[in-house]
Parts: structure tokens; C-alpha cells; sequence
């Protein structure tokens, strides 16, 4: 799933976890936040 940016992969990456799903993340390069 490609979630974006901003605010938006986070809640994504939480509603995954409620779920019991351990999603992948992969960044790329100045468009994730440290």
C-alpha cells in the first residue's frame, strides 16, 4: 500500500497494527519526516 505523505501513513500504519497486520515501511528519500 502506498500511503502518502504527511499525518496520513501514520494513521494507515496504526489502523494496520490494530488489526494485527505487520506492515513494511519504506521511506523515500525527502518525502518522509525523520
Amino acid at each position: 500500500m502506498i500511503a502518502g505523505n504527511g499525518r496520513f501513513p501514520f494513521l494507515v500504519l496504526d489502523a494496520a497494527r490494530e488489526r494485527g497486520i505487520d506492515p513494511l515501511v519504506v521511506a523515500i528519500k525527502e518525502e518522509a519526516s525523520p
